[in-house]
């Protein structure tokens, strides 16, 4: 919408006869190049903006896939003594044998995730996406909340 409000404005931006007239008859300054900018500067930094404080905020959930070869028995370890609950699916990929990891992990929790993902096998490669809805036995064991019970560090035998 701003792209056509844009390219309008600057097909008329040379026409005396657009500045002379307005489009509308209920506003004057309808159909001044100036005010299609203004209206799409203001859409584009209210996207930037938006999006900006999404992540700022980081509300929601995500769903986390990882792909790793057959050798993924201490990522899938440490995941899971970090507290995320990950489910563990054997497929066939294009090289063989690999591992698909499914997690839902809460926005703020990711930057944890991914990086014990390069730490413990930089090959694997992993997607993430919106969750829309998940039910609460899905959120993962790190953030999960209990209030009566010790949180004791999970400690990982090898």
């Amino acid at each position: 919408m701003y792209l056509v409000s844009i390219r309008s404005a600057m097909r008329d931006w040379r026409k005396p006869a657009a500045l002379a007239r307005p489009r509308s008859a209920s506003c004057s300054w309808a159909g001044l190049p100036i005010t299609d900018i203004a209206f799409a500067a203001g859409f584009a930094s209210g996207n930037i903006v938006g999006v900006w404080l999404e992540e700022k905020i980081a509300i929601g959930s995500l769903v986390v896939r990882i792909i790793t070869s057959r050798e993924n028995g201490i990522l899938l370890a440490r995941l899971r003594a970090s507290g995320f609950a990950v489910t563990n699916i054997d497929a066939e990929g294009e090289g063989g044998q690999v591992d698909l990891l499914f997690t839902i992990v809460r926005r703020k929790e990711l930057p944890k995730l991914t990086s014990l993902i390069r730490q413990y096998n930089p090959a694997a490669t992993y997607t993430v996406e919106d969750v829309r809805f998940a039910s609460s036995s899905v959120v993962s064991l790190a953030t999960a909340k209990r209030p009566f019970a010790l949180r004791r560090p999970h400690i990982l035998r090898t």
